[in-house]
């Protein structure tokens, strides 16, 4: 059976996210497919866990994913965003009440963008997404 736990904002607020028993975080977006799964099992009477549960190590602030970047990555990627509007306010989205799950598919994906673009090296993308 699926279970699913609240997340909590990075000032301990409670966010509308949730984390799914498989680790993956779901944003709470009606047009995502994941989140339309969850909104279906609570109406089927499921419950979802209390945030101040213990939070996988994998899951993590986006501001504590950015602060694993050096200072001349930071410029770098800031750099690649400013051409990519709306990858740039996905991010800024995420800042303002996410977390992000370092072994997830879209951080994945993205990191190897930055890796693909020259923004970062494999060596660093697979340093950043350790938990």
């Amino acid at each position: 059976m699926r279970t699913y736990q609240h997340l909590l904002k990075i000032d301990g607020t409670a966010s509308s996210d949730v984390l799914r028993d498989d680790g993956a975080h779901i944003p709470a977006d009606v047009r995502n497919a994941d989140w339309k799964d969850y909104l279906a099992w609570v109406t089927g009477g499921g419950i979802t866990i209390a945030a101040d549960a213990v939070i996988p190590p994998n899951v993590i602030p986006m501001s504590a994913l950015l602060a694993r970047f050096t200072d001349a990555e930071q410029t770098a990627l800031w750099t690649y965003l400013s051409t990519r509007p709306q990858m740039m306010g996905a991010i800024l989205l995420r800042l303002a009440d996410g977390m992000v799950d370092l072994t997830g598919t879209k951080i994945g994906n993205f990191m190897t963008n930055l890796v693909t673009a020259g923004v970062i090296t494999d060596a660093r993308r697979i340093a950043i997404l350790t938990p």
